[in-house]
């Protein structure tokens, strides 16, 4: 059963799920970014790791699915790609990890994925990247805004708590291993993923700093250090010995900010998917979003670079709890039930474009030879 909490929070984030892209534009001007108080947080993070308790530390799904880069405190971006989408309960999302550190917005991040993973536990999937580890996000911005916003320190605890309890990857029709960073030489069986003990508080097998950590290279044949001090380099040898021993047609990862959001090594057989743009506020990359067809066709949207507005000069509505937790209010309930109406009318491809080829705001892409429709998307531009 949902919490009044959770309710809460779902009911001021649901109006920012079905927003066209111009109303993207948006958020954190006229529409102020919704901040929490501490005692929701705490239930929020409560009810996550009872959910993630019952996962496994690798996914097994199936397709149609989304597959989402990192995100790192980019609440825009994040809004963008879920309202550019269609929405939860029709689309299935699976994100790969790097939620928070670098850009501003990370508590926010953490609140509206869990918050979404929570509504739609079958919809939303989450893993875990090598900032969800205290020994990275303690350095790289999330931590210092925690304390910042809520300096007892516990909100921060409870939601590495929260990272402990993440699958450590996903296999997607079991042929596409979708991980945060990479592979291990260490790694030798599927078992060793999927009979570690969560919590995972540490890098201990060392597999697992690897795949959180590992990069491909042009450069290399098998494996060698990575330069980054964690983690390895994996090359093409390395990577075509990987999907034969476990009859993988491709990896999916993130990790490495690439410019237009999506790239790709070795042919088909790896792609890079970084989903915020704009990172650091000055590679000026673009947003990567990946999706896996029902036929396992892989198709890809490249959305243009979009601003990250300073914190300071943001739009924020500072939410205190009520002394009585009120339901979802009826207008948030109308509005979602559009978007629940809209999935109904949208089962099928075929329906779907029906429905859409009309809008000039939809538009859809392939990558390579692949011609499946894809679901429509309302962007500008696409990587082709």
């Amino acid at each position: 059963m949902i919490s009044s909490s959770i309710e809460f929070i779902m009911s001021h984030y649901a109006p920012f799920l079905c927003l066209t892209p111009e109303e993207c534009e948006e958020v954190g001007k006229t529409r102020p970014i919704p901040k929490f108080d501490d005692s929701i947080l705490s239930d929020l993070a409560r009810t996550s790791i009872e959910l993630l308790k019952t996962q496994k530390p690798l996914l097994e799904l199936s397709s149609p699915i989304y597959v989402i880069g990192d995100i790192h405190g980019n609440i825009f971006d994040l809004i963008r790609i879920l309202s550019i989408a269609i929405p939860p309960p029709t689309s299935r999302f699976l994100f790969l990890g790097d939620y928070v550190d670098r850009g501003q917005y990370s508590i926010e991040v953490v609140t509206l994925l869990l918050t979404l993973q929570i509504y739609y536990p079958e919809h939303i999937y989450l893993i875990r990247g090598n900032h969800e580890f205290e020994c990275v996000n303690s350095f790289y911005g999330f931590k210092d805004e925690c304390l910042k916003h809520y300096p007892n320190k516990t909100i921060y605890e409870e939601f590495n708590t929260v990272f402990s309890y993440l699958p450590l990857a996903a296999i997607v029709n079991k042929k596409i291993f979708c991980v945060h960073g990479g592979l291990s030489p260490n790694l030798t069986t599927m078992e060793q993923i999927t009979e570690l003990e969560l919590p995972i508080k540490t890098y201990d097998p060392e597999f697992v700093a690897d795949i959180v950590w590992s990069d491909p290279s042009k450069d290399k044949e098998m494996y060698t250090r990575s330069n980054r001090g964690t983690g390895v380099t994996f090359g093409v040898s390395a990577l075509r010995d990987f999907l034969s021993t476990f009859g993988l047609s491709m990896i999916i990862r993130a990790h490495q900010c690439v410019q237009p959001g999506i790239s790709k090594f070795d042919g088909n057989n790896c792609y890079t998917v970084f989903s915020c743009s704009n990172y650091m506020e000055s590679c000026n990359n673009r947003c990567g979003i990946i999706f896996i067809t029902l036929e396992a066709h892989v198709q890809a949207f490249s959305l243009p670079p979009m601003e990250q507005i300073d914190r300071k000069a943001a739009s924020i509505n500072y939410l205190e709890t009520p002394s009585h937790l009120p339901k979802m209010t009826q207008s948030t309930k109308t509005l979602y039930m559009k978007i629940t109406e809209l999935n109904e009318h949208c089962k099928t491809y075929g329906d779907l474009r029906k429905r859409r080829l009309s809008d000039s705001c939809y538009i859809q892409a392939h990558v390579a030879s692949h011609k499946s429709l894809l679901p429509p998307i309302r962007a500008k531009t696409v990587i082709i």
